[in-house]
């Protein structure tokens, strides 16, 4: 197997792990948070065997829609804020970019 196979089951897990954790969120049970937590490390992990350029170039095209929207001052706040935002619901789902990084580099 070669690691953009691996960082894909690893991204499908951890996407599994993070939306039961959303749904146990939501439905108010406590082991929700956790999960979401757990699943967000393993999408971390799975990042790292293949598809980080994908999120940073995502989460870049996400943050300037914040720096766009704002005018100068609140601009950099906007695009910080956004960035970090847009990082960690990448890490929470993280099947996305990975799987485009495959489709893009993998072959």
């Amino acid at each position: 197997m070669n690691r953009w196979k691996i960082a894909q089951i690893i991204a499908l897990v951890a996407t599994i792990i993070s939306v039961v954790g959303i749904i146990l969120a939501i439905a108010k049970i406590h082991s929700g948070e956790t999960l979401i937590c757990i699943g967000m490390v393993i999408g971390l992990v799975s990042f790292i065997f293949g598809g980080f350029l994908e999120v940073l170039r995502r989460t870049w095209n996400i943050a300037t829609i914040g720096w766009n929207a704002f005018s100068f001052p609140m601009s950099f706040i906007a695009f910080l804020f956004t960035a970090v935002f847009a990082f960690f619901a990448i890490a929470c789902i993280p099947i996305i970019p990975v799987r485009s990084a495959y489709k893009k580099y993998g072959y």
